[in-house]
């Protein structure tokens, strides 16, 4: 049986025996303990399943697939915290453990700055300063909401959802594959960054659900039941993933634009409009943060320059060298 059909089976399975448990158990430590064990399981599942959506793809698309590996392990480690707490009932980790689940959406993060007119067998540099400059980001929603807990109490006027670090980072995230969507030009890929997109909203705002405390919700309640749904997306979009397909095999313009000139300032130019207001609580730390986020973008535009400096010689030099042969051969044939 090919292991798609397996990971498919499995996660029905595990998804509809979440269900029978919280529907007898609702709230008890039991059924809190079982459901944060399926959606361990099932993370499990998304993880495996990206990593043999990887070894499908071509290089470009495998690219994206590893960093939605490495946010589903991520995820894994965070939910095991919250498994443990929750078996335990010791919540000093209870920040912690917030903390790791918020980390394991920065690698998602990543997806819509993707360069989708190179190949990437390995780590590009640009990549490397555009995940420090994500991580700065996250820094600076934390900290805001961190310096004012007040703002947790309030609603957005939705029924129900919260303010949240993870409204915030996610609505932005949000955005960022919702501009990739409009602007990719194939089908795959279209289906790639929309499912991501719903995904990372929804996301959001479960999550600022269940951080309002007027919402009182305990492990082992029916949203956990709509953190597991969320699954389903990733899940589906790795197990009906077809190899020869890639992301972006010919990128228009317009979506090369986004990648490689406008998605590297969105991070900075947010995580500015925060660290605005870290700065009254925090100065050193929230100068700290500008300073490293500055010196990424910094370093991304010198690399950049630096690539479109050699090309140039690149392409002088084939251009003499093929003005040269000309001559000779015309010098050849009088």
């Amino acid at each position: 049986m090919p292991i798609r059909r397996i990971i498919a089976i499995v996660a029905c399975v595990l998804f509809c025996a979440q269900i029978l448990v919280i529907a007898f158990w609702t709230g008890a430590t039991s059924a809190a303990v079982t459901s944060d064990l399926v959606q361990i399981a099932l993370g499990l599942l998304c993880f495996v399943a990206s990593l043999d959506a990887r070894s499908r793809s071509a290089r470009t698309s495998s690219y994206h697939w590893r960093w939605l590996a490495a946010s589903f392990l991520a995820f894994i480690a965070a939910q095991s915290l919250g498994t443990y707490i929750d078996t335990t009932s010791d919540h000093s980790f209870d920040r912690l453990d917030d903390v790791l689940f918020s980390l394991s959406v920065i690698p998602t993060a990543m997806l819509p700055f993707l360069d989708p007119d190179r190949e990437h067998s390995r780590f590009d540099r640009l990549h490397v300063l555009d995940f420090v400059q994500a991580s700065c980001f996250w820094v600076s929603v934390y900290l805001y909401f961190h310096n004012k807990p007040g703002i947790g109490l309030a609603d957005v006027g939705w029924a129900g959802i919260g303010w949240s670090s993870s409204l915030a980072f996610h609505g932005v995230l949000t955005l960022s594959f919702v501009l990739r969507t409009a602007f990719s030009k194939t089908r795959a890929a279209r289906g790639f960054f929309g499912g991501m997109a719903a995904y990372v909203f929804v996301a959001g705002l479960t999550d600022s659900y269940a951080a309002l405390p007027s919402n009182n919700m305990v492990p082992g309640h029916w949203l956990d039941l709509v953190w597991s749904s969320l699954f389903g997306i990733p899940l589906l979009i790795a197990l009906t993933w077809n190899p020869s397909t890639s992301l972006a095999p010919q990128p228009a313009r317009a979506e090369r634009v986004l990648a490689n000139d406008l998605f590297p300032l969105v991070f900075p130019f947010f995580a500015v409009l925060f660290l605005v207001q870290d700065a009254r609580q925090n100065p050193a730390l929230s100068s700290a943060v500008a300073v490293i986020m500055f010196a990424a973008l910094a370093l991304r535009i010198l690399i950049i320059q630096h690539r479109l400096f050699k090309a140039q010689d690149a392409l002088q030099f084939k251009a003499s060298h093929d003005a040269l042969t000309g001559s000779l051969q015309s010098g050849r044939n009088p």
